[in-house]
């Protein structure tokens, strides 16, 4: 039922990528901590057990609000956060502009 109140905004800017949990959590990771990042479809269900916040195995997280698709970013300590997209080239296409322009 949480599900139905919330929404995953997700806004790329020259400092890093500012996600949004509205209007229960936010983040925001700095594009010096980004070390590797791509767009992929993943399995929600046998990955993260399902959207929302989630934790997987091997120090992966996920932020998602529904679907299959997303950009996952390597982070320098290792962590691995799937950020879900309707758009994900798009969003790993304006991290890459973001990144270029440091």
């Amino acid at each position: 039922m949480f599900a139905y109140y919330t929404k995953l905004i997700t806004d790329v800017q020259t400092d890093g990528v500012y996600l949004r949990f509205f209007p229960v959590y936010s983040r925001t990771i700095a594009l010096n901590d980004i070390v590797t990042f791509e767009a992929l479809k993943y399995r929600p269900l046998v990955e993260y057990g399902g959207w929302d916040m989630r934790f997987g195995r091997y120090n992966k997280r996920a932020y998602t609000m529904g679907g299959n698709k997303g950009v996952e970013l390597e982070l320098t300590d290792g962590t691995r956060l799937l950020v879900g997209s309707q758009r994900p080239e798009e969003l790993a296409s304006a991290v890459t502009t973001a990144k270029d322009s440091m």
